[in-house]
């Protein structure tokens, strides 16, 4: 009858499963937060020479746009977005003043659209971009240092750890707008 079978192997596959599911949820919440790349103890002079990866991204200027030559807040938005999207990945370095493809040319074309303009200036304006966007506590996941990876340019490096919670972007108000929704990005690939 039904009531009288051996119940071991049903103990077994059970046991099994149950198994599987924590050695896969496991891999998922190591996979979350380790570091895609072990980038944050290599110099910006390797970063640039090895290009950019899904842990690395460079960034012309923070603030400076190459075509208007004008303050331009899309790049300030872009430059949020990605550290953003390292914040909900897993962590990367974002370099201001290197192009897309390599070339360094440095911070200073943004200078003259800081406050203060030097490099103690411009550590203020991004720890402060990033702190009114992303919140005070994703600042704990996220150092701004300075380097010339060519000796001639100085360029600003954002190291950015996964942090251990969602991180929302809250876009500033536009001229004319109420407050916009938060937005979640993340960075694949």
């Amino acid at each position: 009858s039904l009531g009288d079978s051996d119940p071991r192997p049903l103990a077994v596959l059970l046991a099994l499963a149950l198994t599987i599911l924590f050695l896969l949820g496991a891999t998922v919440v190591e996979h979350r937060f380790r570091p895609a790349m072990r980038v944050h103890s290599t110099p910006a002079t390797e970063l640039v020479r090895l290009g950019e990866s899904g842990s690395v991204e460079f960034k012309s200027t923070a603030r400076r746009n190459q075509h208007t030559g004008e303050r331009d807040p899309a790049i300030e938005g872009a430059i949020v977005r990605t550290v953003c999207g390292f914040l909900n990945g897993r962590g990367g370095t974002l370099i201001v003043g290197v192009t897309d493809d390599g070339e360094v040319i440095g911070i200073g074309v943004d200078l003259p659209f800081m406050k203060f303009p030097d490099s103690d200036g411009y550590e203020l304006f991004i720890t402060d971009l990033l702190r009114t966007t992303l919140g005070m506590p994703a600042m704990s996941s996220v150092r701004v240092n300075f380097e010339e990876p060519d000796d001639a340019h100085l360029v600003c490096r954002i190291d950015v750890d996964p942090s251990p919670v969602p991180v929302y972007l809250t876009p500033p108000k536009t001229k004319g707008t109420g407050a916009r929704e938060p937005e979640f990005w993340v960075r694949a690939g």
